[in-house]
């Protein structure tokens, strides 16, 4: 039971690869995909190995250091943001800035937000 099971995540891995490798081949066409470039710190790089944890994700880079640097295809950046955000501060976008900016413009509100309610509760 066990192989098959590896046999079918292998199949299905094989399949996601080839639409990931036909869509970066095409990258440069109009489509409404997204490519991101994402830095995964060592400690969590082993999650990012073992199994995908963002939506048609690809291992570019194991560094020296452990860390990993990973593409990702998604519809919308708010799909980016969404699969990012259980993963702080263990991931960093790497490319495009305009995402990685509005990640920390979200996170500096919150953490605003959270400043301002210190007390009110307690």
């Amino acid at each position: 039971m066990k192989e098959e099971f590896r046999k079918a995540q292998k199949r299905r891995i094989i399949r996601v690869g080839m639409v990931l490798k036909a869509f970066l081949e095409r990258e440069s066409a109009s489509t409404t995909l997204l490519s991101k470039l994402f830095g995964v710190d060592a400690q969590w790089a082993n999650y990012f190995k073992r199994r995908w944890i963002m939506p048609l994700q690809e291992i570019i880079e194991e560094r020296d250091d452990g860390s990993l640097i990973v593409r990702f295809i998604a519809c919308s950046d708010e799909e980016i943001s969404m699969c990012m955000k259980p993963w702080l501060p263990h991931v960093r976008v790497l490319r495009p800035k305009d995402v990685r900016n509005r990640l920390v413009k979200e996170y500096k509100q919150w953490v605003q937000w959270q400043e301002s309610n210190m007390g009110v509760y307690e």
